[in-house]
């Protein structure tokens, strides 16, 4: 049972990784793929450190997906990363007003975002390996 949780854990870290590595991309080039970006918000230097910072996101969840167990530390590292980004999108979501600002299609990304990372935190949570096992 213990394996068969690791390499579902393992499966969604490499999941994630290659979502950010798609957000890397959409980002880098202006390309409209919903939820990642809309094109109509791209800034050449905003979207080119966000690209870069996707990529290294992504090389962080690949490294700790190929050992979980190894790297338990940086797991929950990741974890606390999730719970940060949780906070951070609600806070988005309660400050800002997507329509005045001309970006009213964030609204709903910034939502499926929430959504998508409150999810996905809560599960590799779930399947964190437990001290006992390592």
């Amino acid at each position: 049972m213990e394996m068969n949780k690791i390499r579902l854990l393992r499966a969604i870290l490499y999941a994630v990784g290659f979502y950010h590595m798609i957000a890397a991309i959409v980002h880098f080039f202006g390309i409209t793929l919903f939820p990642f970006y809309h094109a109509s918000l791209y800034s050449p230097y905003h979207d080119t450190l966000i690209a870069m910072a996707a990529v290294f996101i992504s090389l962080i969840f690949f490294v700790v997906a190929k050992n979980p167990i190894k790297y338990i530390q940086m797991l929950h590292a990741l974890l606390l990363m999730g719970a940060i980004g949780i906070v951070t999108n609600i806070w988005i979501l309660r400050s800002f007003n997507f329509t005045s600002l001309g970006a009213s299609e964030k609204y709903l990304q910034t939502w499926i975002e929430l959504s998508a990372l409150s999810l996905v935190t809560l599960v590799v949570a779930l399947l964190i390996p437990k001290k006992k096992s390592l």
